[in-house]
C-alpha cells in the first residue's frame, strides 16, 4: 500500500490548519466518463504500481497528462500513450530532490503526497515512460521481473550497506570484553564475506553496480560508501530520463490538496467538481479496505479513530476519480457511483463483488468513497 508517516502527518496538519471548503449543495448524478473520446482520460493507460508504494505517484503523473494531453491541439499524435509520464522516475526524482523525503532510500516503499509529486514535476519536467522502455526488453527501467523485485533489491543493497557500517563502527570501537567483541566482529565479517560474491554477480545483472566493480568485499564497501542506491539508480536505470529529448515540460497550474473533514462535504466538492465543464481527474487519498471488504466497509468515520487518519485498517491508498454514474439496483431504488481509476493493473480479482470492475477501472457506491476519503488533489483550485 502507499500508507505512510509522512502522509498521516501531513493529513493531520491540513485537518487542523485547513478551512473546509464551501461547496454548493448538487444532488444529480449526471453521467461523467473521462474515458469516452473527447475525455481528459481517454489517452491514459491504466498502470500497474507492482506492489511497490508508489501509488500516489501514479496519481500524481496522470493527473499530469490528463491535463497536458487534453491541452494539446486535435488531431493528438498517434503515439501519444508513448508519451505518458513515468511514475517510478517521478518518485525517485522527487525523493532525491525534496529535503523531507532524502531519508526515502527505498522510494518503492515510502509512500507519498500526489500535488508535492505533481508541483514538483511542474518544475523539472517528467520523464517518459517510453524513455524507460527502449532501455529494457521487460518493459521496465532496469532489467528485472517487476519492480517489486527490484523494490525487494533496494532493501537488501541498504542492509548490506548498514550491516557493513556497523561493523567497521564496532572496529574502531574501544570495549572492556574484547573476545566478545572480536568474535562479534568475525560473525559479522563472515556474514559480509560470504555476501559479497552473490551481491556482485546478481547486482550486476540487474544493473545495480557496475559491470567493472570488482567482486570483492573492500571495493563493494567503497562503492557503497560513496554511492546512496537511489542515487545510482538514478544515475544507472534512470540514466535515460536526464536526456533533454526524454523529458516532458509542460504549463498546467500548481495542485491543490485538501483534507476531508466530513462524508458529506467529501460528496459535495466531488459532485461540484465532476460537474465542472471537461472535468480533469480528481486524485483522493483514500482507505483501500472499501475495494476490499466491498459495501460492509464502514469507512473513517465509523471505523476505529486510527482510520480517521490512515491507520492500519483503513490502509491509505492514492487514487483517481474519473467518473459517475446512476446505478439502478434490482430493488428499483438507484445508487450514485463513482469511477475510480485505481494503479493495480488491469486484473479485477482484487476487488469486491459489490463493485463492477472494468480492467482495472472500478465502480463504486458514491457515498461509500466519500466516507473512506482522506484527502482530495487537483490540478488547479480545490473544490
Amino acid at each position: 500500500m502507499c500508507n505512510s508517516a509522512l502522509f498521516r502527518v501531513a493529513l493531520l496538519g491540513a485537518v487542523l490548519f485547513t478551512a473546509p471548503s464551501v461547496v454548493a449543495e448538487d444532488d444529480a448524478c449526471g453521467p461523467v466518463d473521462m474515458r469516452q473520446p473527447g475525455g481528459s482520460m481517454e489517452n491514459i493507460s491504466v498502470l500497474d504500481q507492482d506492489g511497490t508504494g508508489l501509488c500516489y505517484a501514479y496519481v500524481a503523473t496522470q493527473m499530469i497528462d490528463a491535463y497536458r494531453f487534453s491541452k494539446l491541439p486535435k488531431p493528438l499524435p498517434a503515439d501519444i500513450k508513448s508519451w505518458q509520464s513515468s511514475p517510478v522516475a517521478t518518485a525517485f526524482e522527487l525523493a532525491s530532490g525534496k529535503f523531507y523525503y532524502r531519508n526515502i532510500t527505498n522510494p518503492f516503499k515510502g509512500g507519498g503526497i500526489i500535488c508535492d509529486a505533481v508541483n514538483y514535476s511542474r518544475k523539472k519536467g517528467t520523464c517518459t515512460q517510453q524513455a524507460l522502455k527502449e532501455n529494457s526488453d521487460s518493459g521496465y527501467a532496469y532489467p528485472v521481473t517487476s519492480y517489486w523485485e527490484l523494490s525487494l533489491y533496494l532493501d537488501f543493497y541498504e542492509r548490506f550497506h548498514r550491516l557493513s557500517s556497523e561493523t567497521r563502527e564496532l572496529e574502531n570501537r574501544d570495549t572492556e570484553n574484547p573476545f566478545i567483541h572480536a568474535a562479534d566482529i568475525a560473525k559479522r565479517r563472515k556474514i559480509l564475506e560470504e555476501l559479497t560474491a552473490p551481491i556482485c554477480r546478481n547486482f550486476k545483472a540487474q544493473g545495480l553496480l557496475p559491470e567493472g566493480l570488482s567482486s570483492s568485499l573492500d571495493a563493494l564497501e567503497e562503492f557503497l560508501d560513496k554511492n546512496n542506491s537511489m542515487e545510482f539508480l538514478l544515475k544507472t536505470g534512470l540514466a535515460a530520463c536526464s536526456k533533454p529529448e526524454n523529458r516532458e515540460f509542460f504549463d498546467i497550474p500548481a495542485c491543490t490538496e485538501r483534507a476531508v473533514f466530513s462524508k458529506k462535504n467529501a460528496l459535495k466538492s466531488v459532485h461540484q467538481w465532476l460537474n465542472s465543464k471537461d472535468p480533469q481527474p480528481m486524485g483522493i487519498g483514500i482507505c483501500s479496505q472499501l475495494f476490499h471488504q466491498g459495501r460492509k466497509y464502514r469507512g473513517r468515520w465509523g471505523a476505529a479513530l486510527s482510520d480517521m487518519f490512515g491507520g492500519t485498517n483503513c490502509g491509505g491508498h492514492g487514487v483517481l476519480i474519473i467518473g459517475r454514474r446512476k446505478l439502478q439496483r434490482a430493488d428499483g431504488k438507484s445508487t450514485c457511483q463513482f469511477l475510480i481509476r485505481n494503479s493495480w493493473g488491469t486484473s479485477c480479482y482484487n476487488y469486491s463483488g459489490d463493485w463492477s470492475c472494468e480492467a482495472g477501472n472500478i465502480w463504486v457506491d458514491a457515498d461509500k468513497v466519500a466516507g473512506s476519503m482522506l484527502t482530495r488533489s487537483v490540478i488547479g483550485d480545490a473544490p
